[in-house]
């Protein structure tokens, strides 16, 4: 007799069932009965055999049956305990087949894909990497395949597929993700693995759709601008020409303006007045060129600057944002002077002709100059004007200065003497006190010595005391006092 044949059930946590069997009637020998489980993957049985005698025929004797793990999200499965023939030297026991027993083994599987973790994972853009696992939570009846995918892949990347089988599905898989450069001043930017639905001819684990993982990357990228070199540089008055780079440090989201300009540009100018990066050329340095301007000011070497105004962009982490300006120096070509024009060789006479020269600056004054001009002997010439005066409008305009040779009746000979220019008045610095160069002149002499006797001849006197007269002059100033001897012949 088995007790119960049916509605047993164990389960796949070790849960136990029982049954027992007896016989009906003393044996007149020993009755031995074999058991055994139809699927041992689902249940296992102990005893696995029976002996009853004469004396314990009637005590029934319990069969534990004991649920097996099989790891398989298979659902509830049927087995049976298999009871076999009886053996036994007893005819009436030899060879009788007991009834088998029906049991259920309670599954306590179920498809399902383990992902850990599935956020707060962290990429950076110089490669930095994270992992996370996937598992599967029960064995499957064939192959499970996973596809791994990357939300955005300027940010991050992740490698193949996920490959289960029955042997390996409960050995966790490393997935590896890696940060990606993308030059964006973008800030640590969120994407996502996606993992797709499971691919399995298991029908448990066909369309199961694990986790997706949530990854941040993280930005080595800020917004900036370089410009190389921002000093040292120069120009000079006669043109010369310097260049600097301006370029973008990250890639904007946008157009970059910046304004350029000379802060003086009467010693520099940039060309161009502007430059614009894009999200293409962001990383091509672009060139400005400096050129020196003459200012014809004898002001030395100059100190300027060239500003770079704040980029203006709609991508605002670089909208407004500040750059070095660059500072030049422009090498001065002019040094202040007076030139006069000529220095020698100038002839007046004593008739009153004249002669010229000409004053001119060098450079362009910060203020007006003034120079006074005299004559060494004014018995010899004299100038006009007595001074000329420049200012910082005609300074290259040379100022003619006239000397008029003056009589002076004394038969001296051509006589030399000077325009004197005095030294320049001004509060520019480099002309107060300047001296120019003094003109050497000659007057030539109009005069010779000599005595005058009018009339010579015709001269008629009387016995009778009648007179006649004559009259004796110089011809030219004596340089000191002339006698002249008279006496008649008869």
């Amino acid at each position: 007799m088995v007790s119960p044949k049916d509605g047993l059930t164990t389960t796949e946590s070790g849960g136990q069932a029982t049954f027992t069997v007896a016989l009906g009637s003393a044996p007149e020998s020993d009755v031995t009965v074999a058991l055994a489980s139809s699927n041992t993957a689902e249940g296992v049985i102990s005893p696995a055999t029976l002996t009853f005698t004469k004396d314990n025929f009637n005590a029934p004797q319990v069969i534990t049956i004991t649920g097996v793990d099989d790891q398989l999200a298979d659902g509830p499965q049927a087995y049976q305990i298999l009871t076999a023939a009886l053996v036994s030297d007893d005819v009436r026991y030899d060879g009788q087949n007991p009834d088998d027993v029906d049991v259920t083994n309670t599954d306590n599987d179920s498809p399902g894909i383990t992902v850990t973790p599935v956020a707060d994972l962290v990429t950076t853009e110089a490669g930095g990497q994270a992992t996370f696992e996937v598992v599967l939570n029960s064995k499957p009846s064939d192959l499970v395949t996973i596809d791994l995918t990357s939300s955005d892949l300027t940010e991050g990347t992740v490698s193949g597929n996920l490959v289960f089988t029955t042997e390996n599905w409960n050995a966790p898989q490393t997935v590896t993700v890696t940060g990606v450069e993308d030059d964006l001043a973008d800030g640590a930017q969120a994407y996502t693995i996606v993992t797709a639905p499971a691919v399995s001819t298991d029908l448990g684990y066909n369309g199961v759709d694990a986790a997706d993982v949530a990854v941040s990357n993280t930005d080595n990228d800020s917004p900036g601008i370089t410009v190389t070199p921002t000093t040292g540089l120069f120009t000079d008055e006669n043109g010369a020409q310097a260049t600097f780079t301006i370029v973008l440090n990250s890639q904007p989201v946008a157009d970059v303006t910046i304004g350029l300009a000379s802060n003086d540009t009467t010693e520099g100018i940039a060309t161009p007045a502007s430059i614009t990066f894009t999200t293409l050329n962001w990383n091509a340095a672009q060139t400005i060129t400096v050129t020196g301007q003459d200012d014809n000011l004898a002001d030395g070497n100059q100190v300027y600057s060239i500003i770079t105004a704040d980029a203006t962009s709609t991508d605002a982490g670089y909208n407004n944002l500040p750059l070095a300006d660059v500072e030049l120096t422009n090498t001065d070509n002019d040094t202040a002077g007076i030139t006069v024009t000529p220095i020698m060789n100038l002839v007046t006479d004593e008739g009153g002709a004249q002669a010229t020269f000409t004053i001119v600056l060098n450079s362009q004054p910060t203020a007006d100059v003034t120079i006074a001009l005299s004559s060494s002997d004014t018995t010899e010439g004299t100038i006009s004007p007595t001074a000329v005066t420049f200012t910082t409008t005609d300074w290259n305009a040379p100022q003619t200065v006239t000397i008029t040779g003056q009589n002076d009746d004394v038969a001296d000979g051509n006589q030399p003497y000077t325009i004197i220019t005095a030294a320049a008045a001004s509060t520019d610095t480099g002309y107060a006190t300047r001296n120019a160069d003094d003109v050497s002149v000659t007057n030539n002499d109009n005069d010779s010595a000599n005595i005058i006797v009018a009339p010579t001849t015709g001269l008629v006197t009387t016995e009778a005391g009648a007179q006649a007269t004559f009259t004796i002059v110089l011809a030219s100033q004596p340089t000191g006092v002339v006698t002249i001897p008279l006496s008649s012949s008869d």
